[in-house]
């Protein structure tokens, strides 16, 4: 399979909010190592949580479950790196799950779910 096909083969969720994060892949991913994918977040943020990724095969499979701690300073994206060596059939689901403490404008912290 090319890095074309993985890229799309991946399907990508983002919980469900009004915000409009994504998970941003590369056009061509490479097959044999180690490959970027980036968190974006819908505007720069500043806070501390955590960022957790499922990386799930077309068989219900789990390739890969991680939880990224985030410490970010007015951060538009985070990046990730996946391996995908991994991946042993076409079809892939990438999860993200983003729990946040993110300071507003006043310095109040605010809980975020995505």
């Amino acid at each position: 399979m090319n890095g074309t096909a993985l890229l799309l083969a991946f399907g990508v969720l983002v919980g469900g909010s009004v915000r409009r994060d994504e998970l941003i892949l590369p056009q061509a991913p490479d097959r044999n190592g180690p490959t970027e994918v980036a968190y974006h977040f819908d505007s720069p943020m500043t806070g501390r949580g955590f960022l957790d990724i499922e990386w799930s095969d077309v068989v219900g499979r789990t390739v890969e479950r991680r939880r990224v701690r985030l410490e970010v300073t007015d951060a538009s994206q985070v990046i990730l790196t996946l391996d995908t060596r991994r991946a042993v059939t076409i079809k892939n689901q990438l999860v993200a799950h983003l729990s946040v403490d993110v300071s507003d404008q006043s310095g109040h912290d605010i809980h975020r779910e995505n």
